[in-house]
């Protein structure tokens, strides 16, 4: 059986070199459908992340060849940078920088609340910048959520990676992709914009709503609409956003939450997604200016 056949059962790889290139050294991520090791390249030293897939149907393939194009297509400092792509025993492999952050979905746990609104908007401010790079490039993630995000403290500020794109998809080429051939959802439901719970097309609008979702649950503790499954579905298809950010679980609650910043998240959070703001862009630069706002007012104080 090839080494490739077991690695599902595998908790470390190390030794093993791929593509003649990058030694594996440890199993730092474990999906549905692939593995990602820790490893170092052999000529410099410079520590990878080197993505397995498990399966390899003719679908699976074609999405994990599209992530490995759209790293090397768009290069922005919240994005992992690409770094390589080839075959190992006829598996094909995806190598990006090693970043070493944590997941914002861990993080959030281990605080156990909500988060102070600076530390959310320094959170999804770097968020939305990969998003619009990707946007600009015509590419639309689909599938934003805390997962995806790793944020890691370097130096004394905080650097934030917006991670895989393995779902991700061509604007141009997007018309009612949300749904597989053998009907799995494409994407992540609490975080999904209506269109793409009913698989209408999608575009940066909907990777806009992904994002307010975070947003609301890091100012929150919890998702805009309450349930799961099909019930939290309903509720997004059918209302046109929460109606303010005063609720955390059962009990109504103030945060301290400036006005625009609010705002602006239930902005991003409606249903229709003309409704929505026009760009991730411009999303990015309303949050710079409520953190920069308060500063100010901070400072006058």
């Amino acid at each position: 059986m090839s080494a490739w056949r077991s690695m599902r059962e595998v908790t470390e790889f190390d030794g093993r070199v791929v593509l003649s290139a990058y030694r594996l050294e440890s199993l730092i991520g474990r999906g549905s459908h692939g593995l990602v090791f820790r490893g170092e390249a052999l000529q410099d030293g410079q520590k990878v992340a080197v993505k397995v897939p498990l399966f390899l149907d003719e679908q699976r393939y074609a999405r994990f060849e599209r992530e490995a194009r759209m790293l090397a297509k768009v290069d922005h400092p919240n994005l992992s940078r690409f770094v390589d792509f080839g075959f190992d025993e006829g598996r094909p492999l995806i190598v990006t920088e090693y970043f070493g952050g944590r997941r914002l979905d861990e993080v959030m746990v281990e605080a156990g609340g909500c988060v102070r609104w600076e530390r959310a908007v320094e959170i999804m401010t770097p968020v939305l910048e990969a998003l619009a790079a990707l946007h600009d490039a015509d590419v639309v993630h689909r599938d934003v959520k805390p997962s995806n995000i790793l944020v890691k403290h370097d130096g004394g500020r905080l650097d934030v990676r917006l991670i895989d794109l393995g779902i991700c998809r061509e604007h141009e080429l997007d018309d009612r992709t949300n749904i597989t051939e053998d009907s799995q959802v494409l994407g992540t439901l609490s975080y999904m914009a209506p269109e793409q719970l009913m698989n209408y097309t999608v575009d940066a609008r909907s990777d806009i709503y992904a994002a307010g979702c975070v947003l609301f649950e890091l100012l929150c503790d919890r998702l805009p609409f309450l349930g799961g499954g099909i019930q939290q579905a309903m509720a997004k298809c059918a209302s046109d956003g929460p109606d303010s950010l005063l609720f955390r679980g059962d009990l109504e609650v103030t945060p301290s939450v400036p006005e625009p910043l609010g705002a602006l998240v239930l902005s991003m959070l409606r249903r229709r997604s003309a409704d929505r703001p026009a760009s991730a862009a411009r999303c990015g630069r309303a949050l710079r200016e409520v953190h920069e706002s308060h500063a100010a007012v901070v400072s006058r104080a």
